[in-house]
């Protein structure tokens, strides 16, 4: 029962002094560190990374059926050519 009771008192100390450096931050004006910040611009150059992705597979699919449409254009060509010179119907 006593190791209990110490293995609590650790985890209550951990929090008081957790609480305590809040307050103090809370109290002077939190200012980040350099590690916060840097932390905070790899995670806007990972958004924007994201969001170019997503415009790019945007015009990706876009583009994919704009070349479908020209090729079927150009099959359709090609068949009606195709068709006109060998007029199959007057043989």
């Amino acid at each position: 029962m006593s190791m209990e009771v110490e293995k609590q008192s650790e985890t209550i100390d951990v929090i008081h002094i957790n609480t305590a450096n809040a307050q103090k931050d809370t109290e002077a004006g939190y200012v980040p560190s350099k590690y916060t910040i840097v932390a905070v611009n790899v995670l806007y150059d990972r958004y924007i990374h994201t969001v170019e992705a997503v415009k790019s597979a945007a015009g990706a699919r876009r583009k994919r059926w704009i070349y479908f449409g020209i090729t079927v254009v150009v099959i359709l060509v090609l068949l009606i050519v195709l068709l006109i010179k060998y007029h199959p119907w007057t043989k």
